[in-house]
């Protein structure tokens, strides 16, 4: 939505058919309803983000690779993920640990998953999300 705010020409993409009518009515976006993987779109972006997404998918590495299929010369890819490094000094009860959650990351598991991925990290670093979440942020490019 802020970016968009901006003057960005947005483009969202979720699997969610109710996710891509909330986007479509309430943000005003271009969508795509699909699976990441699989999805066959010749755009090119200049970000792409993924904002607490690669905890629940079965390959983030995988998935990191793929977008470099849609990312732009010179774009960026922003990450943000559970700190489980920091969760954990609050308890394993946390949010950051949920069943859905298959990875937990910690700032050098993100750096190892950005090299396997064959991506360099730009910019790394933790902190709390304001909804009270330890979270992991980073910004990688080509």
């Amino acid at each position: 939505y802020a970016v968009k705010q901006l003057g960005w020409d947005c483009t969202a993409l979720d699997p969610d058919s109710r996710t891509i009518e909330h986007i479509a009515e309430f943000i005003g976006v271009k969508t795509i309803q699909g699976d990441f993987m699989r999805v066959n779109n010749p755009v090119r972006y200049d970000i792409i983000t993924f904002n607490r997404v690669l905890e629940h998918v079965d390959d983030p590495v995988l998935m990191l690779k793929r977008s470099k299929d849609f990312l732009a010369d010179n774009g960026i890819v922003y990450i943000e993920v559970p700190d489980g490094e920091e969760a954990s000094k609050a308890g394993f009860e946390r949010e950051e640990f949920t069943y859905d959650h298959p990875h937990v990351f910690s700032l050098t598991s993100l750096s190892i998953l950005a090299i396997k991925a064959k991506l360099k990290i730009l910019k790394l670093q933790r902190g709390i999300d304001p909804s009270g979440k330890f979270s992991l942020w980073a910004f990688a490019g080509n």
